[in-house]
């Protein structure tokens, strides 16, 4: 028997969320959501599961394993627990490309 089953509909909603971040991939999303509710408390729990959401893409490209992605959600875990907030790629990202036009709209006013 497999240990797929139907959960309620917050946990539904949880399990769609990882597997979706894991690309489809069922046998790491399992291993995240285990770490995920293996948080003591609804806070640690929700702060896991934004940051397996955060870190997913990348760990999974470069890596590739669950692994990785736990070791990488758990990084991010630590940063969050210490500086109250998480990393966002697409934020730093977006810091850089305002940096890198910041000039040119400068010139422009």
């Amino acid at each position: 028997m497999s240990d797929c089953t139907i959960a309620p509909a917050d946990d539904f909603g949880l399990y769609l969320r990882v597997l979706r971040a894991c690309q489809g991939m069922l046998p790491i999303a399992r291993e995240a959501l285990r770490w995920i509710n293996g948080g003591d408390d609804e806070v640690v729990r929700s702060v896991r599961l934004e940051c397996v959401v955060c870190v997913a893409p990348r760990a999974l490209r470069d890596q590739g394993t669950a692994a990785g992605l736990l070791q990488a959600a758990a990084q991010a875990e630590i940063w969050v627990l210490a500086k109250g907030c998480p990393p966002s790629p697409a934020r730093n990202q977006k810091i850089a490309n305002n940096t890198l036009h910041a000039p040119n709209s400068i010139r422009r006013a």
